[in-house]
C-alpha cells in the first residue's frame, strides 16, 4: 500500500480536525485572562506613547515659536543699534 493510499485510508478530516485542535490546545502557554491583560498592556503603551509624542509635539511648537519671537527681536534690535551708529557717525 503506498502512503496516498493510506492516508485516504486512515485520514478524516474529523481525525484532521481533532488532531489540530490537540496541538494547538498544547502548544497555548497562557489563559485566556492573561492573553486579554497583555492586550491591555500593550494597548496603555500605545496610549502613553501618543499622550508622550503630543506633550513633545505642544513642546516643540511653543519653543519654536520663541525662538522666531526671539530672533526677530534679535535682528531688529541689532538694525536699531547699527542705524544708531551710523547716524550718530554723521551717515
Amino acid at each position: 500500500m503506498n502512503a496516498r493510499a493510506e492516508c485516504e485510508l486512515t485520514l478524516t478530516r474529523a481525525d484532521l480536525e481533532e488532531a489540530l485542535a490537540g496541538v494547538l490546545d498544547d502548544r497555548r502557554t497562557i489563559d485566556e485572562k492573561t492573553h486579554r491583560a497583555h492586550h491591555d498592556y500593550v494597548q496603555d503603551l500605545i496610549e502613553a506613547r501618543r499622550r508622550h509624542r503630543a506633550r513633545w509635539d505642544t513642546i516643540w511648537t511653543q519653543v519654536s515659536g520663541w525662538l522666531v519671537i526671539v530672533t526677530v527681536t534679535a535682528v531688529g534690535t541689532s538694525a536699531v543699534a547699527w542705524l544708531a551708529h551710523v547716524f550718530k557717525r554723521g551717515g
